[in-house]
């Protein structure tokens, strides 16, 4: 489970603009990640806390009417889920060839939840990447840490990581010009509800 602590006004404000930048930002290093051989799996989970509000709805609201739009033809493929831990998530899927949908998304989704005073609410942004042994890892954005790290839950065992594959992708992230978070005890897991399953719940087989 992830803990999220609220900001201040001032270092809100920079973070909102800092998430922004920094999720563009990783838009721009995929091709170096993909060349070191962890393909984009063209699927991303926006994990975001339960909101609540007037505000907050109209948000949800919004988001739900513009993924939603059939004749929207570079929205991705979008689901709102819930997990276990009463955590909300945003799904999209696209074809791998066809990230920067995924990266407008996430960025839509950001403003939309800025406009709505209700961008603190974020937790992580979560990119899936294939290894070549087609296992599925995540490379993590945190609001909270305002930068990246790796995450690859084993496929076989309850809250187990596989930190070898964990150090790979953390040495892809040091050749990208992205922020990563240093601190390893800030690597926090979005531990899926079993082993084969997605953080958000959902089958791997299903990307």
């Amino acid at each position: 489970m992830v803990s999220f602590l609220p900001l201040g006004d001032d270092e809100a404000e920079n973070s909102k603009t800092g998430h922004i930048d920094a999720l563009f930002r990783f838009s721009l290093e995929t091709l170096t990640v993909s060349a070191a051989g962890f393909e984009p799996s063209g699927t991303v989970g926006m994990c975001v806390k339960d909101i609540t509000g007037s505000a907050a709805q109209n948000a949800l609201d919004e988001l739900n009417t513009h993924f939603s739009k059939e004749d929207e033809k570079e929205n991705p493929e979008t689901e709102f889920l819930r997990d276990s831990q009463a955590f909300r998530w945003i799904v999209f899927r696209t074809s791998p060839y066809n990230f920067d949908r995924n990266v407008s998304a996430v960025n839509f989704v950001l403003r939309t939840l800025i406009d709505y005073e209700s961008a603190d609410s974020i937790v992580a942004v979560l990119y899936e990447v294939t290894t070549p042994a087609n296992q599925s890892a995540y490379i993590v954005y945190s609001t909270k840490s305002n930068g990246y790290y790796p995450f690859a839950p084993s496929p076989e065992h309850e809250h187990v990581r596989d930190t070898q594959l964990e150090g790979d992708i953390h040495d892809v992230l040091t050749e990208t010009g992205v922020k990563i978070v240093t601190d390893k005890d800030s690597w926090h897991p979005l531990w899926p509800p079993e082993p084969h399953l997605k953080p958000w719940g959902l089958d791997n087989k299903r990307s």
